[in-house]
């Protein structure tokens, strides 16, 4: 049986790579439940009560409010960020430049749908988009093999790809993004610098969200992207970010009573500034 959002409209709390991961309405509630139907099943055949059990009233909300914990504890304001790094200051800009004010500026427009580096819009809005990703050339087709194709939202037939869904996908956070390569709901961009050169791509330009940004700004530019500032800039906020989860983890390990608590936080801690140092290595960054 399908886990998939049985929604017509993308609900509000979007869970999953198009958004509706979650069974019922699409919640992150219920997107608990999709997990244990999917994941705890003991064979395929997915028979509650046979193959696995639905969480409880109390588990759900258990559940719920600890997945609300997760994630940074501020976001950002890349408005009001330096970087010292020329490359990676000039990356910041390309960034959070959004229009090139009838062609005067160069405008990368990434905070257009990754405000301050996140996955809202500039408007605060948890938001579907077809960015042309499905039709970039993925390695896997490249050995002549059939790779079926996402359809992304929905469960509508798409009579021209063959896929299920309306072809949008819902946009992840970038400030770790340096950290978790391959890139895409497909794993179509091997490495960072790949994921950015697909906003200068024809699949790019071509697809919906590219024409609208097209449409919409002011001189009527495409996006300017700067593959190697753009990619500077994104690994310098994950190493900043990497760096504020270890100070975070050595804090709590003065408040841990047990030595396996401190052992593991530190243990934490450290996996954090190594991370630190891959990061910033893999752009010839310091």
């Amino acid at each position: 049986s399908s886990i998939q959002s049985n929604a017509t409209e993308a609900p509000l709390e979007m869970t999953g790579w198009s958004g509706d991961g979650a069974p019922g309405s699409g919640t992150l509630r219920e997107f608990s439940t999709g997990a244990v139907v999917q994941h705890y099943t003991k064979s395929l055949d997915r028979v509650e009560g046979q193959d696995f059990r639905l969480p409880t009233e109390a588990e759900l909300v258990a559940l719920e409010a600890f997945m609300l914990t997760l994630g940074g504890p501020a976001s950002i304001d890349l408005q009001t960020l330096r970087l010292t790094d020329t490359s990676a200051e000039r990356g910041r800009v390309l960034f959070i430049t959004e229009d090139s004010e009838n062609g005067t500026k160069l405008a990368a427009k990434c905070n257009a749908c990754h405000t301050n580096a996140g996955a809202l819009t500039v408007a605060g809005i948890n938001q579907n988009f077809d960015t042309g990703v499905e039709n970039a050339v993925h390695a896997a087709d490249l050995t002549g093999a059939s790779r079926p194709r996402d359809g992304g939202f929905g469960i509508q037939l798409d009579e021209n790809t063959g896929a299920f869904g309306n072809g949008t996908f819902n946009p992840a956070p970038l400030l770790d993004a340096a950290d978790t390569a391959p890139y895409f709901h497909n794993n179509v961009a091997a490495t960072l610098e790949d994921a950015i050169s697909h906003y200068e791509s024809n699949e790019f330009r071509s697809s919906p969200e590219g024409q609208r940004l097209l449409l919409e700004d002011s001189g009527g530019r495409e996006l300017a992207v700067d593959v190697d500032a753009l990619a500077a800039f994104l690994r310098v906020i994950n190493a900043n970010e990497n760096i504020r989860s270890s100070i975070d983890h050595m804090s709590r390990a003065k408040q841990y009573k047990t030595a396996a608590g401190i052992q593991e936080l530190l243990t934490t801690s450290i996996v954090d500034l190594n991370d630190v140092l891959k990061v910033l290595a893999e752009g010839e960054l310091h």
